[in-house]
């Protein structure tokens, strides 16, 4: 379980882009009941105030938008108002982007079925253009 740095959701093949709505699904709901959803890679979002998972989850739906995806969402509409422009400002930085980047290559590398060639080659120019890499 993570969530990849935001800055990837519109790189991200299709099936980390769907489970990604599925793990938000899973933290909204356990959010609703009560509870915390516990995973180290996750844990750092409950150090933030819940709006930086709802623009976190706005900003899926939108990248499920631009893939024609259907979106179903989970979130309990009670007008909330999202004033976060970024989510996780702390966490999602360059240093993670980076580490969310080489997991994706590995993917890659490994050959992932619904990431092709083009996919990785529009991510990786994106990390040279961040100059996170050469």
């Amino acid at each position: 379980m993570r969530l990849w740095n935001y800055e990837l959701l519109g790189y991200l093949p299709k099936s980390q882009l769907i489970a990604q709505k599925r793990e938000c699904d899973l933290m909204l709901k356990d959010y609703y009941e009560g509870r915390k959803t516990n995973h180290i890679l996750i844990n750092y979002v409950w150090d933030y105030p819940i709006e930086h998972l709802y623009k976190y989850y706005e900003l899926l739906e939108i990248e499920f938008a631009k893939r024609y995806f259907e979106f179903n969402s989970k979130i309990q509409d009670d007008g909330i108002y999202i004033p976060v422009r970024f989510p996780f400002p702390n966490h999602h930085n360059s240093r993670y982007l980076l580490q969310n980047f080489f997991n994706l290559q590995e993917k890659y590398d490994r050959g992932q079925a619904d990431f092709s060639y083009e996919e990785y080659k529009s991510l990786e120019n994106f990390i040279k253009e961040k100059g996170l890499i050469r």
